[in-house]
């Protein structure tokens, strides 16, 4: 196993939309290949904010399984994953941005809210 460590300069809510896209997509990946992972929901996992003043780490579905919190970005990519034709989506927030859920239909879904925010 190879653990990446990606070092973004994430300037615009674009930068941040491409990379949220991209972890997105390796969740799905996972999701195929790991068929008993939990669904979110079902999991331990919880929201939790990351610590201010450090770089922001955005964790793959197995890093969120093992540390048992997860915050926005995590969270919603993982939750996307799961549904078909869902996208995790970036939106600006009094904190800089959040991250949801837009399923198909247009709906939206806040998985950090669920969780504890």
């Amino acid at each position: 196993m190879i653990r990446a460590r990606l070092l973004l300069p994430l300037h615009t809510r674009g930068d941040v939309q491409a990379a949220v896209d991209g972890l997105t997509t390796y969740n799905r990946r996972y999701l195929a290949t790991h068929k008993r992972t939990p669904r979110l929901y079902a999991s331990s996992v919880r929201y939790q904010r990351e610590r201010g003043g450090r770089p922001e780490e955005w964790q793959s579905i197995p890093y969120a399984l093992a540390s048992g919190v997860a915050d926005c970005e995590d969270l919603a990519a993982w939750r996307a994953a799961e549904i078909p034709g869902a996208r995790a989506v970036v939106l600006r927030s009094s904190t800089g941005y959040h991250v949801v859920v837009r399923r198909a239909d247009g709906t939206t879904e806040d998985p950090s809210r669920r969780l504890g925010m």
